[in-house]
């Protein structure tokens, strides 16, 4: 039976499952072409690539002209079969002319956290929602520590009513290749080691959490992990596995 699509879908703690985070930059004035052309392929391939649990494009509000593709699968294996696969390579040839440069990491979720009156443990991604993703390098020996320290701010965050209705923070895994330099068509896999996804329910409050004293001081401004992304986005499409 094929999976039935839905246009919602969650971040949860798995101890298998895995989570792709692909911000793609594309030349000034593409992001059109290429949401257009990838959300095209989401649909075309469906649930084709064996493990695929859910793909989310976002829309980059900032400066620059990325565009990020949060994704799930069944475990390591299934990933790395997709990526080893032809579909994979033509769906490559097929977007590759649209971006500058493509940046996967992979990472399991530690941490899932909703608002305290929510009765969930994470709230959906949906289009029309907004988030911000915040990728960061840490030294092994400090990720624990920095995830609960995360994991306590993000807790205030949220009992905030204008700050983000769930917070999910991130560990980068072994990759089954090493980071190295950009591959054919400006892809480079990166050991991004600390993710954190805030999902909120407007643009305003996606894009004030970079000036708020308390994601400072957990995420940014001397926490341990030194950012190299932190950016709003919006939410344009959602393909997922309906829950059983």
């Amino acid at each position: 039976m094929a999976p039935t699509p839905s246009t919602k879908t969650v971040l949860r703690p798995d101890e298998r499952a895995i989570v792709l985070i692909n911000v793609f930059t594309v030349p000034p004035g593409g992001q059109d072409a290429f949401a257009e052309t990838q959300i095209g392929e989401y649909r075309r391939l469906g649930f084709s690539a064996t493990g695929s649990l859910s793909v989310n494009l976002h829309r980059g509000l900032g400066p620059d002209a990325r565009l990020a593709n949060v994704a799930q699968f069944r475990d390591l294996e299934s990933y790395a079969a997709w990526r080893a696969s032809d579909a994979f390579r033509e769906h490559g040839e097929i977007i590759r002319p649209l971006f500058v440069r493509a940046e996967p990491g992979i990472y399991r979720v530690r941490h899932a956290l909703a608002r305290p009156a929510s009765s969930a443990d994470a709230a959906p991604i949906e289009p029309g929602r907004f988030a911000r993703i915040h990728l960061a390098h840490a030294e092994a020996g400090d990720r624990a520590r920095l995830l609960e320290a995360q994991a306590d701010a993000a807790r205030r965050l949220l009992g905030r009513g204008d700050g983000p209705i769930s917070v999910t923070l991130l560990e980068g895994i072994e990759r089954p290749a090493p980071a190295g330099p950009p591959g054919p068509g400006g892809v480079r896999d990166v050991n991004h080691t600390l993710a954190a996804y805030f999902l909120c329910e407007s643009r305003a409050a996606a894009e004030a959490l970079g000036s708020d004293p308390a994601f400072r001081a957990a995420f940014s401004e001397g926490a341990g992990a030194r950012a190299v992304l932190s950016e709003p986005f919006e939410v344009v499409f959602v393909q997922s596995q309906a829950a059983s």
